[in-house]
């Protein structure tokens, strides 16, 4: 597909998680931030540093938003316990009564040239979707299984909804396949288009 942006007026919010060296703390995740170096289950850290954050990870990769340099992204290395599976929420302002675009970059971060994990892996799968701020699903999807390769593969996915009478929503990513063994993500570029007075 092929979509054209203005220059103002369209992005309601953008989250491309900034440039720079070093691990930076993120106040939008329930997961435990590690600050030291290489990540264990359940712990997350921003860097535009993959090199040293797990054996088995792509090293040396670089974030997806085009044009930075030493651009960050949030780096999750995913429990396998099924109690542990929010892994991100955010508020958003929107306009009430709008339609609009969620949108977010995600790529696996198990390196299938290492070999350490059987076969290529566990796969990772997300549910991400829109809530109210009382809980209420406003929509949801999933990126399906995204299985492991030898190289990153940045994939960008999407979610249309329309705010209701909302002027505040929650941006939820959910973990949603587990295993020891794979299942490890990146995510960069979340974004909220109002895409009300957009046309063909």
């Amino acid at each position: 597909f092929i979509r054209i942006e203005g220059l103002s007026g369209f992005v309601v919010f953008e989250e491309n998680f900034g440039v720079g060296l070093g691990r930076v703390t993120h106040p939008f995740t329930n997961v435990p931030f590690n600050g030291a170096g290489g990540l264990i289950s359940n712990q997350y850290a921003v860097t535009n540093i993959s090199t040293g954050l797990n054996a088995g990870w792509h090293p040396d990769m670089e974030d997806n938003t085009p044009g930075d340099i030493n651009g960050r992204m949030i780096f999750f290395d995913i429990s396998d316990d099924v109690n542990q599976i929010e892994i991100y929420r955010r508020d958003i302002a929107v306009t009430a009564n709008t339609e609009h675009l969620f949108e977010f970059a995600m790529t696996t971060m198990y390196d299938t040239d290492t070999n350490i994990c059987p076969g290529t892996g566990v796969d990772s799968r997300l549910i991400y979707q829109i809530e109210d701020t009382a809980g209420t699903v406003l929509a949801t999807t999933t990126t399906g299984d995204v299985v492991n390769e030898s190289n990153p593969n940045w994939i960008i996915y999407s979610l249309d909804f329309n705010s209701g009478a909302n002027t505040s929503v929650q941006i939820v990513f959910i973990n949603d396949i587990f295993g020891s063994c794979g299942n490890d993500l990146a995510i960069d570029d979340i974004k909220i288009f109002k895409t009300e007075n957009c046309f063909d």
